[in-house]
């Protein structure tokens, strides 16, 4: 049988996993547009609109990626730092509400989605413009 904290801690890691792999794969797409940049002129560049929506799509994405950090180290470093002064010992187990963690549980989903979708333009993308031969 299986524990509850084995399940937990399966999630931490496939999520971590799954943070880590987003974050590469959006450098990854940045450099894949870049590659595809048009020279406009002597001293400023230009990218296909195609993959404009990928670009922001990605940028978006990364933003996101930054604010699960922040959301979750702001909520939990608040909550800590309360119950800290309310004279609460290291060692207590207390319960913290849930909700909590929703910001940052967002920001997970919402930083996925957008990775995807920003993957689904740069596919799109490199089949319509990119010759197989």
């Amino acid at each position: 049988m299986t524990t509850l904290k084995e399940f937990r801690d399966d999630y931490y890691t496939l999520s971590g996993m799954a943070s880590d792999v987003a974050r590469k794969l959006g450098f990854a797409a940045i450099a894949i547009i870049w590659i595809f940049k048009i020279d406009a002129s002597s001293n400023s560049y230009a990218i296909a609109s195609e993959l404009y929506c990928a670009g922001a799509a990605v940028i978006l994405s990364l933003a996101l990626d930054l604010l699960q950090y922040i959301f979750g180290a702001a909520i939990w470093g608040a909550f800590w730092r309360a119950k800290e002064k309310s004279g609460v010992k290291d060692d207590v187990t207390i319960e913290a509400p849930s909700c909590f963690n929703w910001p940052a549980i967002f920001c997970f989903w919402a930083k996925l989605l957008l990775m995807i979708t920003a993957y689904g333009f740069l596919l799109a993308f490199l089949f319509k413009h990119v010759a197989i031969q």
